[in-house]
């Protein structure tokens, strides 16, 4: 797969999920609740300020419970289709929010959030995306971090694409709350999500959430005391995750950015020695698992998209990127430089099986 998520797993992580049948609240899942989130600390560097709080959701439901913590004026950095969403989350939960938009393809400026942020002493959070999936652009983190020390606001990430396989540190960055999904950088299966937040905005957060379900001072309280969600959690998913988190942890988050970033590079050279043009993106924030280029001209993407599934390859681009002329590829997960190998072979194949409007095989 060279979708940006769901991601390529080991199969060590896919066995994982044949844990023995047992209740999300004996003491065997328990502990494997609680191990989770310690190592998940381990990963981010949340030290002994941050707790892990569990969801068994997407990426987007754990932002949604992120988001429904927030209390005061919020101002969200919109650069891209992800961060639109986090928009929009707020606005469906009645915060107070106001937007700031950016180039998707330059990302956010941190000296215009500063101007906003100074002439505005209510705003009390802002919230943006680390890494957006559909552009590869990378929030500038730890400049934003001090921005909000200095104007003494609270900044909530969405790392949801990020953490695991990029530079992400909870206490260097200044984070009060950030999200992660496992079926992206952390290389595990869909289905369930964490987030990170201070304990103090923890302890603050009691009778905030206007959802049931996602009402994160009670997950919190529920998890962190006894290891027991007051609901019943996909068990297996948990123990797939602890397995991928070992790996991660054995690898290291250096050690797989820096694989990520060489797989990137070697689909890059492949992609133009094909041809393909590859999308620039501003110098030293780039993502290090989206490679973007321009669709060949003539070369039809929902023909392209089917070709290579017939070959068991996927890719997908959303179409808001398509109608700019843009294809991105995902080098992201379980992934080898004989996987990019395999798949520059078809994409060769299916591009000029696609230009000529014929099959390929």
């Amino acid at each position: 797969m060279l979708n940006p998520g769901p991601t390529n797993v080991n199969e060590s992580v896919r066995r994982a999920m044949l844990a023995p049948d047992m209740c999300h609240r004996d003491s065997e899942f328990a502990d494997t609740l609680k191990r989770v989130c310690q190592k998940l600390i381990r990963v981010a560097n949340g030290a002994d300020r941050y707790d892990v709080v569990p969801f068994v959701a997407s990426g987007t439901g754990v932002n949604e419970a992120m988001m429904s913590i927030v209390r005061g004026r919020m101002l969200a950095l919109v650069a891209g289709r992800y961060s639109e969403r986090l928009y929009l989350i707020a606005q469906r939960l009645r915060v107070d929010v106001i937007r700031l938009d950016f180039d998707p393809y330059q990302g956010i400026d941190v000296s215009r959030v500063a101007e906003v942020l100074a002439a505005d002493s209510s705003i009390s959070h802002f919230c943006l995306v680390h890494h957006e999936t559909t552009t590869g652009v990378m929030a500038p983190l730890t400049a934003l971090g001090e921005l909000a020390a200095l104007h003494n606001v609270q900044m909530f990430v969405d790392g949801v694409s990020s953490i695991g396989g990029h530079d992400f540190d909870l206490c260097r960055d200044n984070v009060a709350a950030a999200t992660l999904s496992a079926n992206k950088c952390l290389e595990s299966l869909p289905g369930i999500s964490f987030l990170y937040a201070k304990k103090t905005l923890l302890a603050e957060s009691k009778g905030r959430s206007c959802s049931f379900y996602f009402d994160v001072y009670e997950q919190w309280q529920r998890c962190s005391s006894t290891g027991r969600p007051p609901f019943t959690a996909a068990i297996p998913l948990f123990f797939a995750a602890e397995v991928a988190l070992d790996r991660l942890l054995v690898e290291t988050v250096l050690g797989r950015a820096r694989r990520y970033r060489g797989l990137k590079r070697y689909l890059e050279q492949g992609l133009q020695g094909l041809g393909y043009r590859l999308v620039p993106l501003p110098e030293g924030q780039s993502s290090n698992i989206l490679t973007l280029a321009y669709l060949p001209v003539g070369c039809e993407y929902e023909r392209l998209h089917s070709l290579l599934a017939q070959q068991g390859i996927t890719i997908y681009t959303d179409e808001a990127t398509l109608r700019k002329g843009i294809i991105f590829f995902a080098t992201l997960g379980d992934m080898h430089e004989k996987d990019v190998d395999r798949f520059l072979v078809a994409l060769s194949e299916c591009t000029a099986a696609s230009l000529q409007g014929q099959s390929a095989f």
